[in-house]
């Protein structure tokens, strides 16, 4: 689902005399620095003085949206979080720094760090989704994203709740009433499964395909990486969920699924494994081309 179109709140600050709504060159060009300075030198000598503390907020919040809208994330952060411990009550720099937080952490969930392989964007992520949930219990996008980051990682179960909690939220959207239905079939499908561990992908296996003799899901998708990334030159930067089907299995869950298809890629890899086919060239095939689709899928992202 695309992510709705988000709106920061600039604040007017009473003490100086700012009355700027919403953000504008006007106001990025501000010397907020100076402004802050002046206001924390005035907090300093009374600083019980409310009206100052809520001018310094209001500074700190909107020195914050410059940082935002030039995405540099972590300085808006810092000074966002400097706003809302300075005021507290109030809602605006508080929805602020939620839809902040929603953004980098969307940012890292599309595009992982290729240096931090192993996940640990998505973990970032996670914990950006969760802390944008906790200043905004109704940020349907964090909400949505910590769906998806739970989705990616297979865990089926604190997806389809998050995914659940945006529909209270908006229970006309036909989109998230489709995830729901996706993840219905999905989490019904892989419950029986076994996990198979891997560096590179999250594997999930009918445990009738998994005992197999000849076959290695594992190798067979290593060996799959290592040819396509040299003849891409890539570097895998996350995880690939994989979900290995019987052929009932995969047409009872895919159900666009053409019934010719071995195989697809949707951001995860889904795979056939027939019984019948003992030299598994097909198989590994299969694996070979829907990699390739992750692959082009990451490179032209």
């Amino acid at each position: 689902m695309r992510k709705q179109f988000l709106t920061y709140i600039l604040l007017a600050i009473s003490l100086v005399g700012l009355s700027i709504w919403p953000l504008n060159a006007a106001a990025a060009e501000e010397n907020w620095p100076t402004i802050i300075q002046q206001l924390e030198a005035a907090r300093a000598t009374n600083n019980a003085d409310t009206k100052i503390n809520s001018s310094l907020a209001t500074a700190y919040n909107n020195y914050g949206l410059t940082f935002a809208h030039q995405k540099q994330w972590q300085q808006a952060e810092i000074y966002l979080q400097k706003a809302a411990a300075t005021d507290p009550s109030n809602n605006n720099i508080r929805l602020n720094l939620s839809n902040i937080y929603f953004e980098h952490g969307f940012e890292l969930f599309q595009s992982p760090d290729s240096n931090a392989f192993g996940g640990s964007s998505h973990s970032q992520a996670k914990q950006l989704a969760t802390q944008a949930i906790e200043f905004n219990p109704n940020n349907i996008n964090a909400i949505l994203l910590l769906g998806d980051i739970e989705y990616m990682n297979q865990n089926m179960q604190e997806a389809q709740a998050s995914w659940q909690k945006a529909s209270l939220l908006a229970p006309q959207n036909q989109q998230i009433k489709q995830r729901l239905d996706k993840i219905s079939r999905e989490a019904n499908t892989e419950s029986g499964m076994q996990d198979r561990y891997n560096t590179y992908f999250i594997i999930k296996i009918n445990r009738d395909s998994d005992n197999i003799p000849g076959f290695d899901i594992s190798a067979s998708l290593d060996a799959a990486r290592i040819a396509v990334s040299n003849d891409f030159n890539y570097l895998q930067k996350h995880k690939i969920p994989v979900i290995v089907y019987s052929v009932s299995e995969y047409q009872s869950t895919l159900k666009d699924a053409p019934e010719w298809s071995d195989g697809a890629y949707d951001g995860k890899l889904r795979i056939i494994l027939y019984k019948n086919r003992p030299n598994f060239k097909q198989v590994n095939s299969t694996i070979v081309h829907e990699y390739t689709h992750a692959v082009i899928a990451d490179l032209t992202d």
